[in-house]
């Protein structure tokens, strides 16, 4: 049984102050106690202002801050200036303050292991995990002299060193003359620009390789290793590190943060990290065999995190987003795989000009009905890029029936200005199914206020605050989407349903091949679906043709049952497609 003093000490805890600093915006939000219950009471957001003429980040913070105070009426600064920390009653300061950094900005990282296919090959993914870029790799596999392997550490420049080789147990000799290369090389570098190093590698030579480093002067940390066998991976220590070295790299380089980390006590959380945290509670919280999926799309990266039971997969991309590098995206995929989502004739020259305007102005928001349905063609493409090249290494501890198709998520979150912008919650919807294309069952979650990565960051702070304010308006449903698997012709019978809400009513329907109906559902409310499959079609109930009846929850966009199939079919007309997505567009916002 609950202690109710304890109960309600908890709830009498920290008042939360939440920052999160981008690359085109800075948010901040408040989470504070409402009858009973931690929830975001108010968020507001100003520009950036790492660059010209600011170049402090925490003027745009302060900005942020002033808008919020009129919000709420509350003052957080006192007659000098300072943030009150903690809160002194009366609606002045705050308990706690989370601060993080989602600011894009070029930190090198050179790759050290000694096999190609096994050590490199797992710092390679670790990378994906941050926003890092890649400017050189070595290996004693790459036949090059150690001279040459120390000319190409010394072009390459490098903030970050990642070093991985010799299992628990295995090789030592080979990794501490590979660490005789690097050593010289940073030896060899300006005494301002020499990089620090991650070791990952053999435990039993960890000693000596920070030993032989601190005679260069170089900075190094040691994380557990990630291959301890041939034949195992472990990647989770080494991104915790590898985040948190770059967010000391953008630290270091960013002009007023250091203020605001004396309201943190120093605490600095970079956000995928943060992302990370609130997939993970979720992928606990899910069914046997379902996990759950994250994305943010910002105009400086694109972050996915797939969450399978005790295993997190993060993938951060600063090469691909429809912002400053807009136009990356065309050598990812091709300019017709853009336009297919489109209801209107566009052509590949309109579409170039439309991704470099966006990479000069990455802030400005879609002006015309015709520029938001390219905006939301250009953000599938961006999301279905991400998920092509992260999901086949995704560590899934569960079989799926459906080949070609991602395992099954009992949710999708989507985060970022691409989906909290657009001015109708179903278009939300579409394009987390268009992108993602989940399988069976999958509520749909939208991050209505851009800051999943700064709540996911409070959990080291206050636990409790995270799960309530995660479960609170700030992250509505946009709704449950019923998503069957197969293919058939346009037109064909794919389901049959019947939904009983909690009020008696009932609601029934036929849906056919090609089409996406909402049914009505408001938000929050409950309502049992029981659906009959065509043969050719798979729910997860059992197999193809199993229907059966369970539990689904209105959003936003209501009920949604997405019988397009999976993965999605187009017409090889372009003027049937064309007509094809305007009805798509019109069916999900009824």
């Amino acid at each position: 049984m609950t202690d109710p003093d304890a109960t309600r000490s908890q709830l009498d805890a920290d008042s939360l102050l939440l920052i999160n600093v981008g690359t085109t915006h800075t948010r901040v939000s408040l989470i504070d106690i409402v009858e009973r219950q931690y929830r975001m009471v108010a968020t507001s957001e100003y520009s950036t202002t790492a660059d010209a003429p600011y170049l402090d980040v925490g003027e745009g913070v302060r900005f942020a801050l002033d808008q919020l105070a009129e919000l709420v009426g509350c003052e957080f600064f006192d007659d000098t200036g300072q943030l009150i920390v903690p809160s002194r009653g009366s609606g002045t300061g705050v308990d706690a303050v989370v601060l993080t950094l989602s600011l894009q900005a070029d930190v090198r990282v050179a790759l050290v292991g000694l096999l190609p296919d096994i050590s490199l090959r797992s710092i390679r993914k670790l990378t994906e995990s941050a926003p890092v870029r890649v400017v050189t790799e070595i290996s004693l596999g790459d036949r090059r002299s150690d001279e040459a392997r120390m000319d190409a550490l010394c072009q390459a420049k490098p903030d970050l060193i990642l070093v991985s080789g010799g299992s628990e147990g295995g090789a030592s000799e080979a990794v501490l003359r590979l660490m005789e290369v690097v050593g010289l090389s940073i030896y060899m570098m300006p005494q301002d620009s020499k990089p620090q190093v991650l070791f990952m590698g053999n435990s039993a030579v960890a000693a000596k390789v920070q030993d032989l480093l601190k005679a260069c002067q170089c900075a190094v940390t040691t994380a557990r290793n990630i291959r301890p066998s041939l034949d195992a991976e472990d990647l989770d220590p080494g991104r915790v590190a590898l985040n948190e070295m770059t967010a000391q790299i953008l630290r270091a380089r960013l002009g007023g943060i250091e203020g605001l980390l004396s309201w943190t006590g120093g605490v600095l959380t970079p956000s995928p990290l943060g992302m990370g945290t609130i997939i993970e509670l979720l992928a606990r919280s899910a069914p046997p065999k379902k996990g759950a999926l994250g994305v943010s799309v910002g105009s400086g990266s694109t972050t996915l995190a797939a969450g399978f039971g005790n295993t997190l997969e993060l993938s951060v991309r600063p090469d691909l987003n429809p912002g400053r590098n807009a136009p990356h995206l065309l050598e990812l995929t091709s300019w017709r795989d853009v336009a297919r989502w489109l209801p209107m004739e566009f052509s590949e020259e309109a579409l170039r000009d439309y991704l470099h305007n966006k990479t000069l102005f990455p802030q400005t928001i879609p002006a015309t009905a015709e520029d938001l349905r390219i905006e939301m063609a250009v953000i599938r493409e961006v999301i279905r890029a991400a998920v092509r090249t992260a999901s086949p290494s995704w560590r899934v501890p569960f079989t799926w029936p459906w080949a070609g198709v991602l395992p099954p998520v009992a949710s999708v979150t989507g985060s970022g200005s691409a989906f909290s912008n657009v001015p109708r919650p179903g278009y939300a919807a579409l394009m987390l199914l268009d992108s993602i294309q989940p399988a069976g069952v999958t509520n749909l979650i939208l991050d209505a206020q851009n800051m999943m990565c700064a709540l996911g960051a409070a959990g080291r702070v206050n636990p409790l605050a995270v799960v309530q304010v995660f479960e609170s308006p700030a992250f509505p449903r946009l709704g449950t989407a019923v998503c069957p698997v197969g293919k058939s012709h346009m037109g064909d019978p794919v389901m049959r349903y019947r939904m009983q809400s909690a009020d008696g009513r009932q609601i029934r329907g036929d849906v056919r091949f090609g089409m996406i109906e909402v049914v009505p559902l408001p938000l929050g409310q409950k309502a049992q679906l029981t659906v009959q499959l065509h043969r050719h079609f798979d729910l997860g109930l059992g197999g193809y043709g199993q229907g059966g009846t369970f539990a689904v929850e209105g959003g936003l966009a209501g009920l949604i049952i997405d019988a397009r199939g999976r993965p999605l079919i187009f017409e090889s007309d372009p003027a049937k497609n064309r007509k094809l997505q305007e009805d798509w567009l019109a069916q999900i916002t009824v």
